[in-house]
């Protein structure tokens, strides 16, 4: 995938937004948060764009927690 948006949806989050075109090399750290006026952001979070997909390293809960429940969106 390009671009991928990602919510975990066993509690409250944020709508994560992230893509691998401004941030070319891996892991892409670079994100936007849908559901804030916030800017840019690039701290917290480690996704590895690969061939067969998506790689979350982060261990921010938002993303990647043990038994979370996520729905995600990932566009070629």
């Amino acid at each position: 995938p390009k671009f991928i948006i990602i919510k975990r949806i066993d509690t409250t989050g944020n709508w994560f937004a992230i893509d691998n075109i401004r941030d070319t090399t891996n892991p892409v750290t670079i994100y936007h948060l849908l559901n804030s006026n916030a800017a840019e952001a690039s701290t917290g979070i480690s996704i590895n764009f690969v061939a067969d997909g998506i790689s979350i390293d982060s261990t921010d809960t938002n993303l990647n927690a043990l038994n979370g429940q996520y729905i995600y969106m990932a566009f070629c």
